[in-house]
């Protein structure tokens, strides 16, 4: 099922080919999802000595609550332009939101017109 999100037996599969010590382009064969997938997953949940199934799961699911919990909250808010007090006539605050590393960064561009 590749694009998809990995299933908790696919994660077992993962743990089970770090146990036998076997690259993670194998392992990623045995499953038939891209070998960047395993890489991502086993680094985003201990690395290949402390990757465990069952804690990569559970915490794969809180991360899609907490995501899908943040997007409902700022839903037609992200990227979209935004006149504060403090901004003169002549600009446009953009304001984009990414979620990256668990994180949420903003990046404030005054783009000025005549300038």
């Amino acid at each position: 099922m590749p694009g998809g999100r990995l299933t908790q037996s696919e994660r077992q599969q993962i743990a089970l080919g770090l146990a036998d010590s076997l690259a993670y382009a194998e392992i990623a064969r045995r499953i038939d999802r891209p070998t960047s997938t395993i890489t991502r997953e086993v680094m985003r949940n201990g690395g290949p000595t402390a990757y465990r199934a069952d804690l990569a799961h559970r915490a794969t699911e809180r991360r899609a609550r907490q995501r899908r919990r943040s997007t409902s909250r700022r839903r037609g808010r992200a990227d979209t332009p935004s006149r504060s007090a403090s901004s003169s006539p002549g600009q446009k605050r953009w304001v984009c939101r990414s979620d990256s590393n668990r994180s949420v960064r903003e990046l404030v561009l005054a783009i000025s017109h005549g300038s």
